[in-house]
């Protein structure tokens, strides 16, 4: 059933939350200099059921099995929260310490539909919002709920937690809007992007009861409601060979057009190609590639500095990072049931096409682990924030805390260059363009402060002022340009 729907610009509602219980912490261990000391990681501050100061419902972000997300934006953490309404929890990234909810409005995940006897108009409620939030390469946060049928009613919403609206990207019915039959089983628990999705991109979400995955292009900040439904390849010759799911709680992360990872209960990160023509997805690249990169020896072990850390299937969650011109992945390393429980691993590539067959290991970390309390819905996320040599990598494991770490890479040879001429920035109304499109963007105010970031951009929109801009290309080059926009 088609249903015409309102693109609504709603306010939220903001509130300042009761203070936590416990105080960060620093988690101790002592991470050795990799590779001839070119690399470093420290830690800045933790929140951990292991070091004892998230264990108690006034430590938590949210009560227990409430929040089940987290990106960072511009040094701040937004948590995705199904306490107590609709709302975003809003943490600074300096100190681990929550600053304020942000609460969306009442209509906000809602639709207009017929009521059960189809003669009159209704406002129906999306149940399970705000399960998870992504930030998209312009650096525009979205949500989602979580969907448990074919049946249900999928919503995305895009936040600005600046001034307080979100507008409607996505709702879809899987089963209305593909026809689906009364067989099709669909679960989403996450979802993917690609792109600005204010203007144009495409959202993907991994079907958590079935080996496909979902795809909804977006055009002027909206989404066809009908997606290209890709099936995952579980041939014989496949490394999927015979999965009828992936687990739950699977995540994607698009890469371009045509690949994506997957991460999911029952499986490794996996990056897969889509076949548009085909609706198929098949492997394209996996540990299967260096079965070796499972196993850490690098990190000295906290009980015995002769064991060998391995990864496993259980908690999802990773992320690509680019420092200069050297390029790293951070994922979900170890459940609750491996030692050490809650980890996470940080891999150098060998270059920027990003081969698992290239994947060294640095560390494993935090090498304490964050935690063995329970966490159904597998959340194990990282991400990252980089500024010149340094990058910030925070982690977020459900039930279990979230941590802020320091990582440097010291190697002067590889640290990106200043070449101003490398990137063109011209204005266009409140529109700055950059040429050619750059791997990321830091956007800083004439007083220093940064005032916002992205990846993947061709050109940002801000408002009237003074600004320093701040690019990286993808071969690792620094621009630094001043603009003005009128």
């Amino acid at each position: 059933m088609k249903k015409n729907l309102l693109a609504l610009v709603l306010c939220m509602g903001f509130g300042f939350i009761t203070a936590q219980a416990a105080d960060p912490k620093t988690d101790s261990f002592n991470y050795p200099d990799r590779m001839d000391g070119k690399y470093s990681l420290k830690n800045n501050w933790i929140f951990s059921s292991t070091e004892g100061n998230y264990s108690s419902g006034a430590d938590l972000i949210a009560p227990a099995n409430s929040t089940r997300s987290m990106v960072s934006k511009d040094g701040k953490l937004y948590f995705s929260s199904r306490d107590g309404g609709n709302k975003l929890i809003e943490v600074d990234g300096k100190t681990g310490k929550k600053i304020k909810d942000i609460k969306l409005p009442a209509n906000a995940f809602t639709y207009l539909g017929k009521t059960k006897d189809g003669k009159n108009d209704s406002t129906w409620t999306v149940g399970l919002a705000c399960n998870d939030i992504q930030k998209d390469a312009a650096g525009n946060l979205l949500v989602c709920n979580l969907l448990t049928s074919a049946s249900g009613v999928f919503q995305i919403w895009r936040v600005n937690p600046q001034d307080g609206s979100a507008v409607l990207v996505l709702h879809t019915v899987p089963k209305v809007n593909n026809s689906l039959g009364d067989e099709a089983k669909v679960r989403f628990d996450a979802f993917g992007v690609f792109g600005d999705l204010s203007k144009d991109g495409y959202i993907l979400a991994q079907n958590a009861s079935e080996m496909n995955t979902f795809r909804w292009d977006v055009t002027d900040g909206k989404a066809d409601p009908e997606a290209s439904i890709f099936d995952i390849d579980v041939s014989e010759t496949s490394y999927f060979k015979g999965l009828t799911n992936p687990g739950s709680a699977p995540r994607v992360y698009p890469i371009s057009d045509t690949h994506y990872y997957m991460d999911g209960n029952t499986t490794l990160v996996t990056l897969l190609q889509m076949d548009t023509d085909a609706g198929k997805a098949t492997v394209a690249d996996g540990f299967y590639n260096k079965p070796s990169a499972l196993f850490d020896s690098i990190t000295p072990p906290v009980a015995d500095p002769k064991e060998k850390w391995e990864m496993n299937q259980g908690h999802n969650g990773m992320m690509n990072f680019q420092v200069g011109d050297q390029h790293f992945v951070v994922m979900a390393a170890t459940n609750t049931a491996k030692a050490p429980a809650s980890s996470f691993r940080l891999f150098k590539y060998a270059n920027k096409n990003k081969a698992f067959s290239g994947l060294d290991c640095l560390w494993t970390f935090p090498a304490a682990g964050m935690g063995a309390t329970s966490n159904a819905y597998r959340t194990a996320v990282p991400n990252v924030e980089v500024n010149g040599n340094k990058a910030t990598i925070y982690l977020y494991v459900g039930e279990n805390g979230y941590a802020s770490y320091e990582f440097t890479v010291k190697d002067g040879n590889n640290v990106a260059q200043l070449n101003n001429d490398a990137v063109k920035v011209s204005v266009k109304g409140k529109t700055v363009e950059l040429s050619p499109e750059v791997a990321s963007l830091l956007v800083y105010s004439a007083s220093g402060a940064l005032v916002t970031s992205a990846q993947h951009v061709s050109e940002i929109r801000l408002e009237s002022g003074m600004y320093l801009i701040k690019a990286t290309t993808y071969a690792g080059e620094i621009a630094i340009h001043k603009v003005v926009v009128r």
